[in-house]
């Protein structure tokens, strides 16, 4: 468990005041582009550093998450101290005062055991890796983040869920579409924080691609299906963001590219489908064994106006052929070759 009050060097009582004004400076003091000259290491640990920082401000910036967090906080405390209560030979390291030339009494103790009684040890930190992610942070907290996002917002939910006929599915789906959202959320607080970070950004776009395939795989032509179409866009221009720090990323380049594709399909704009087949298309010659990328290039060349269906059918065919290939790429070539080989 990271903790937060040590990252961002404020007392566990500190107010929201106190944590802003902390989380500000620490941001001015870990800024990447102030170590632009540095090694890569050194740059690399910066933004680990950052990626640390904006962790601990998401969660004890908002009360609900913060009062989440300060439960497992505490009892962690509280299990570390009555560990130190029923230990007998934990020692006192504390300085001595000075015997000012004055010689110690007989059988004076300079090592006396430490009374727990006396002091509450901290937990010590442990640093989490960066979210890929995913993230990162996104998945650990996204069932709380998307109870407080369903209290300011609708989150697409109808009303009165308890007087309503929905299905255990229907009801299952909303709670899925729930989980995204709080991932969403998250995550744009993040790239707040982080908007030089390539994997920030690549983590925004999943997070708004995964929103929208699940409700195109269960709820296509839905209102709220038609209602969140410009996540697709966004999801593209995520994207678009960390192309822009890595352009040789040719796996975000087709995730891109098939955004595209499917938000022009959306609004019947064909012109974002020809850009989004010419990214994929980009990202193929990079990597034309790929599954991914080969998955996303049928997508594209289906959604075209006429539809390429067997061209599609071509790549979702060498899917299969791939010994590399994960196992859910497959699937859903298999999936989609049903669909359209009829």
């Amino acid at each position: 468990m990271q903790d937060h009050y040590e990252t961002l060097q404020v007392h566990p009582k500190a107010d929201q005041e106190m944590l802003r004004s902390a989380y500000e400076s620490l941001c001015l003091r870990y800024d990447p582009k102030q170590f632009g000259g540095m090694a890569k290491d050194l740059i690399n640990s910066v933004r680990q550093k950052r990626t640390n920082i904006d962790e601990a401000y998401v969660i004890l910036s908002n009360p609900d998450l913060r009062e989440a967090y300060d439960a497992q906080y505490f009892q962690k405390a509280s299990i570390r101290t009555n560990a130190v209560t029923t230990s007998a030979n934990l020692l006192d390291y504390t300085p001595l005062p000075p015997a000012k030339g004055a010689e110690r009494p007989r059988g004076f103790n300079a090592q006396p055991h430490w009374n727990p009684a006396s002091q509450m040890e901290r937990p010590s930190p442990k640093l989490n890796p960066y979210l890929t992610s995913p993230v990162l942070i996104v998945a650990a907290i996204a069932f709380v983040v998307t109870l407080v996002s369903l209290v300011l917002t609708n989150g697409g939910r109808p009303q009165n869920v308890a007087n309503s006929n929905l299905t255990p599915t229907q009801t299952a789906q909303d709670k899925t579409l729930e989980q995204f959202e709080g991932q969403i959320v998250a995550a744009k607080q993040v790239v707040d924080g982080l908007p030089e970070d390539e994997n920030a950004w690549i983590q925004l776009g999943n997070a708004l691609y995964d929103s929208m395939q699940v409700l195109q795989e269960n709820m296509a032509g839905s209102a709220i299906y038609k209602e969140r179409l410009p996540r697709w866009l966004e999801a593209s221009e995520a994207y678009s963001k960390a192309l822009q720090l890595n352009p040789q990323n040719h796996l975000v380049r087709a995730d891109k590219g098939v955004s595209l594709c499917y938000y022009g399909t959306g609004i019947n704009d064909q012109s974002y489908v020809t850009r989004g087949l010419e990214e994929v298309q980009r990202a193929g010659q990079a990597m034309p064994q790929d599954g991914r990328v080969l998955l996303n290039l049928g997508i594209c060349l289906v959604n075209s106006q006429p539809p390429k269906t067997s061209e599609a059918l071509e790549q979702w065919h060498k899917v299969l052929t791939l010994t590399p290939a994960e196992e859910g790429i497959k699937l859903t070539a298999q999936q989609l070759i049903a669909k359209y080989g009829q």
